[in-house]
């Protein structure tokens, strides 16, 4: 299985600008080479907690009129991320859910 690793920045409750290579939604996505050999992508990050155990992070491409939102469910060791993007909602994969682990 490949790995991929991305730098995102996020400030917490402050948008805070930045770069990267991880390709959010886009129009064209589906197009054979759509976004190949493009350089870092402009973004901006915002985070805050809605509540005791949701955490929500925000991408934002400033160059597109597209984002990211990422929720952070913690419960008792339990983590589930939930990753929506502004694009296509309708689509299959227009929701990412991811489950996992963390030490309390």
């Amino acid at each position: 299985m490949d790995s991929v690793s991305y730098s995102l920045n996020f400030g917490f409750e402050s948008w805070q600008k930045g770069e990267t290579t991880l390709h959010g939604p886009y129009l064209v996505s589906g197009a054979k080479h759509s976004l190949a050999d493009l350089p870092p992508l402009k973004v901006a990050g915002v985070c805050r907690w809605l509540n005791d155990s949701t955490m929500e992070l925000v991408l934002r491409y400033i160059e597109s009129p597209h984002s990211e939102r990422i929720r952070c469910h913690f419960n008792d060791g339990k983590l589930s991320v939930e990753i929506k993007r502004s694009f296509n909602t309708n689509a299959p994969d227009a929701v990412v859910i991811l489950k996992g682990e963390y030490n309390k």
